[in-house]
């Protein structure tokens, strides 16, 4: 069956939405059985891989208020996987980090989320999965390349 390239355009976003919504479910498992929320586990990330961060550079990253980062933080300290960290000369300033509590569950999610997509993948041939590493590169290629228009 042949296909115009706006059906193949549709279609292929429809197997994407198809594949984030199952692999989000498994991972949802794991959050779930962490009591952690899909929010949380960014903040998680984003201060494992970047250090120590102000409540303001979280809400900017996450695109929330302030108040609402301060809220997700709390949940995340009060459970241990985040501490406040005043800083050493300006007392006012606060510093969010991952504690060595959180650095480790998060580790156990990637070893987790690793194993299910090595899983997903096990079908394809190493030139399959060579062809599918290229394609997000082409499509983020083409974003970096295409303007935002306002309409």
């Amino acid at each position: 069956m042949k296909y115009n390239r706006e059906e193949q355009v549709k279609n292929f976003f429809e197997e994407i939405a198809k594949l984030q919504r199952l692999i989000f479910s498994r991972k949802d498992a794991f959050l779930t059985k962490h009591k952690l929320s899909r929010p949380q586990m960014v903040v998680m990330y984003f201060l494992s891989e970047g250090g120590s961060k102000s409540i303001k550079d979280i809400a900017e990253i996450m695109n929330i208020s302030s108040s609402a980062a301060t809220q997700m933080i709390e949940g995340l300290v009060r459970n241990g996987f985040l501490e406040r960290v005043v800083h050493p000369t300006d007392r006012r300033s606060v510093q969010i980090s991952i504690s060595k509590v959180g650095k480790k569950k998060f580790d156990e999610f990637k070893i987790q989320l690793l194993r299910q997509m090595q899983n997903l993948l096990a079908t394809l041939s190493d030139p399959e999965i060579d062809l599918l590493m290229k394609i997000p590169e082409k499509i983020r290629q083409q974003l970096g390349h295409t303007k935002v228009r306002n309409n």
